[in-house]
């Protein structure tokens, strides 16, 4: 491999890296504009995130693996591909269901494009220079997550929401060029072991379990097929559990849980990045629906948020490698709680500059727990060779955690929100029809259709229920807040007492 095809190498996988990490959260931005022109409901917004994580998660530990087995320069190849004709269904969807499984199917291609393009940088450059090669890699694929929301906003602002895929096919087709001119042949081998029973299970028991927490308020909690998906669930994980403990190559690996390192690693990670989920779903919804923002000063607004998802983890390295983990779990905590208390003061008048302040501030927390969870994960690990296995376990439980997260938290937003807005018209002693409750309760499922919606009330009335609509998407907003600040306070004390025993 000569000096200048090893970058070229680089740059073609790295492309495919940036397209697949922008579209992670590109559709956030535009998920009000999706929302009006597919008639989707808040739910089913919610699953065009899960759908897309649950396949990804679920495939990313396998991949790299199956690389092994099939060659990665072949898998690649399938994945950009296949991404490519999975963005084109996006784009073409007429349904909110249409969308959801062809979002689902992106996460499956995207879950090959990252290991295999790394497993290929590997083979490409000597041993001497797999550090920086691998940085420059992650680099690119921090920018693709950081500016998707402004890529997305920016789009949708001069075309139609559909470009967001539509602009992966250009790309997609330049870096299977690059790719295919410069990427050498890999060698297969057919020792490699897949935990293809693992991965159905690990499919079948999320999916069945965001499913039921996703719909229980629709189904209703005692009813017979939410108390089954329920019970499925859990077989499935338990199920999940037995398999993982007898297979010779395991997503899972149990004894990896009694690890302090790996633990708090997890939990680090899963703080600082998988309760990202469900702020980064909310808050793009709070500025169209709440402050009336545009879908481009959203993207704007956002960025200094999702910048620091690409600054802060080098910040975060050079304090963990200077003074110790505590040290910088300590700021990462704390910048997670200081954003939390900030909005817990957003309501329908915070000004800009405050939410900014939050923004930065949380996507420090954010950036400091995508820095410091793999390197904590592998503190006390004394065999380096599996460092991979680990690293891939790590990021399986991240997208477990945050698909888990998203869903429970947008579940307990709906509950606050419409017991929020019920209590609002109590208290201004407006009695509505059986037929106006229900236009309520539209609003509520679809917020972008509130003002058509209104028609059926008088004009004061139209005027007091979207100030208590907004008041009360806020009040729904604060609890999932009191949520994620619950679970964060929870994941510290199980921080300092697995210290504690480390110490005794």
């Amino acid at each position: 491999m000569t000096q200048g095809n090893k970058w070229l190498v680089l740059i073609a996988t790295g492309l495919a890296g940036i397209m697949v990490a922008a579209d992670f959260t590109i559709v956030n931005t535009c998920l009000s504009l999706i929302q009006k022109d597919l008639g989707s409901t808040v739910n089913q917004l919610q699953w065009l995130i899960s759908g897309f994580g649950i396949s990804f998660c679920a495939l990313l530990a396998t991949a790299g693996r199956a690389g092994d087995l099939f060659g990665h320069r072949k898998l690649l190849y399938i994945a950009i591909i296949g991404f490519s004709l999975a963005s084109l269904g996006s784009g073409l969807s007429t349904t909110p269901l249409m969308l959801i499984i062809f979002r689902i199917l992106q996460g499956a291609f995207s879950a090959i494009v990252f290991p295999c393009g790394m497993a290929i940088n590997a083979n490409n450059f000597p041993k001497e220079e797999q550090g920086r090669a691998f940085s420059l890699y992650g680099s690119l694929v921090g920018i693709g997550l950081a500016f998707g929301p402004l890529m997305g906003s920016l789009i949708s602002s001069f075309a139609s929401w559909r470009w967001i895929f539509f602009i992966n096919i250009p790309l997609t087709i330049i870096s299977l060029v690059l790719c295919f001119l410069v990427v050498k042949k890999d060698s297969v081998n057919k020792n490699v072991k897949i935990d293809w029973l693992g991965m159905c299970l690990l499919i079948f028991s999320l999916a069945t379990l965001v499913f039921a927490i996703n719909e229980g308020p629709y189904f209703g909690w005692e009813t017979p097929i939410t108390i089954s998906l329920f019970i499925a669930a859990g077989i499935g994980f338990w199920l999940l559990y037995q398999v993982e403990k007898r297979v010779e190559a395991p997503i899972l690996p149990i004894p990896l849980f009694m690890n302090r390192g790996f633990l708090v690693g997890n939990i680090v990670y899963v703080i600082g990045v998988g309760f990202a989920w469900p702020i980064l779903f909310f808050l793009p919804l709070f500025l169209h629906d709440v402050q009336n923002y545009k879908t481009l000063m959203v993207g704007l607004l956002i960025l200094p948020m999702t910048a620091m998802t690409a600054i802060a983890p080098v910040i975060a390295g050079n304090i963990y490698d200077k003074y110790n983990a505590r040290v910088a779990v300590a700021i990462m905590f704390l910048f997670a709680f200081i954003a939390y208390i900030l909005f817990l003061l957003f309501n329908i008048n915070v000004p800009v500059w405050f939410m900014l302040i939050a923004f930065f501030i949380f996507g420090s927390a954010w950036g400091f727990g995508n820095g410091l969870g793999i390197p904590i994960m592998l503190s006390d690990i004394e065999d380096m060779s599996d460092a991979g296995v680990i690293s891939g376990a790590g990021l399986t439980i991240l997208n477990i955690c945050g698909v888990l997260s998203l869903a429970i938290v947008t579940t307990i937003f709906y509950y606050a929100e419409r017991d929020g807005l019920k209590l609002s018209l109590q208290k201004a002693n407006i009695q509505l029809t059986e037929h106006q409750q229900h236009l309520v309760q539209a609003m509520i499922a679809n917020p972008d259709r509130v003002k058509s919606l209104l028609s059926g009330f008088s004009k004061d009335l139209a005027e007091k229920i979207v100030l208590y609509f907004k008041q009360a998407f806020v009040h729904g907003f604060h609890i999932s807040i009191w949520t994620l600040l619950g679970g964060t306070i929870i994941s510290l004390l199980i921080i300092l007492k697995a210290n504690q025993g480390k110490r005794g």
